[in-house]
């Protein structure tokens, strides 16, 4: 519960500083809104179930420690399925005839 609402006074924050400074911050206010949700969720999904608890210091670097691993086989599975759909024949055979 403490971290929803210190997430929610982040953003308030990050959205009033860059709302009066300059009305065109407004994508980029947007974007860093959005960061910090994705980060959030991603977070959370990546130590649901591992049993850690975030309220001592030794929990909060087991934690991100396991968010890092995580991050890093999310992109290299990204990695493994971009160089899987480069190698596929994407354009298919040139006479190739629909039967009826």
């Amino acid at each position: 519960m403490v971290i929803w609402i210190l997430i929610a006074a982040l953003v308030v924050i990050v959205f009033f500083y860059f709302q009066f400074k300059h009305a065109q911050h407004k994508l980029f206010t947007f974007l860093i809104i959005a960061l910090i949700i994705v980060g959030y969720i991603s977070f959370t999904w990546a130590i649901s179930g591992q049993n850690i608890d975030l309220n001592t210091t030794d929990g909060w670097q087991k934690g991100i420690g396991l968010y890092f691993v995580w991050l890093g086989n999310a992109f290299g599975n990204v990695k493994v399925l971009t160089t899987n759909a480069v190698k596929m024949d994407w354009i298919g055979e040139e006479n190739q005839t629909i039967s009826k």
